[in-house]
């Protein structure tokens, strides 16, 4: 289903007045929804390719295996949105706020996060390779099984983080606080550490190798790590 500029107008003032707007399996690629008003708006399988989101409000919002690939999500308002299963192949989302949403098995490959806020989100089992996410927030985030390789975590901040059974390799973690990550068996072979704080991570079973980089004076023996030859 595809909407006019018209029939958007009339379905975005809908919204306004407290009725969450129906949208599912929609054709929106390329659509213009700059500041859109979309706070729990079901957009479940929604075309959504090349939109422009920037600073929307999708609070809440249902977008299930939508498709957001390309699409400008910068200063968009996505806390508690459920995106499972979602395209978000090389979508902008700098400065996004998606704390505590769910990005299970999404596809964020080449996804630029820079600066995004993902304090509480679950993003179990996603994508991420070669996705920015530099000086982003993802305390406490769930990241169980996500593969980030070759992505930028450089000045984030990942106190608490869950990363049991990640993998992170060749993934940029320079001057990012680590302070209580759980990285069980998380895979840092040849991930770059230097000047990380990393203090009260769990590394049990984390594997390396000769080229990963590991803070200044930080004795990787006795840490559980496990050398990869």
């Amino acid at each position: 289903m595809q909407f006019t500029s018209s029939e958007l107008y009339l379905l975005l003032n809908q919204v306004r007045v407290g009725h969450p707007v129906w949208l599912a399996r929609a054709d929106l690629s390329e659509a213009c929804l700059l500041r859109a008003y979309l706070r729990r708006a079901i957009l479940v399988e929604a075309n959504l390719r090349r939109a422009v989101l920037s600073e929307a409000n999708l609070r809440n919002a249902d977008l299930r295996r939508a498709d957001l690939s390309n699409a400008d999500l910068t200063g968009a308002d996505l806390s508690g949105a459920d995106l499972t299963g979602a395209d978000l192949v090389e979508a902008d989302l700098r400065r996004a706020n998606l704390s505590g949403a769910v990005l299970g098995a999404a596809n964020l490959h080449r996804a630029n996060l820079s600066g995004a806020h993902l304090r509480g989100a679950n993003l179990s089992w996603a994508n991420a390779r070669r996705a920015n996410l530099s000086e982003a927030d993802l305390r406490d985030a769930n990241l169980m099984k996500v593969d980030l390789g070759g992505g930028n975590l450089s000045w984030a901040v990942v106190q608490g983080c869950d990363l049991t059974e990640a993998d992170l390799t060749g993934v940029d973690l320079s001057r990012a606080d680590l302070c209580g990550a759980k990285m069980r068996d998380t895979v840092l072979i040849g991930a770059n550490l230097s000047d990380a704080t990393i203090h009260g991570a769990t590394l049990a079973g984390l594997r390396y190798d000769r080229q990963t980089r590991w803070p200044a004076g930080f004795e990787v023996a006795g840490s559980g790590a496990l050398l990869q030859e």
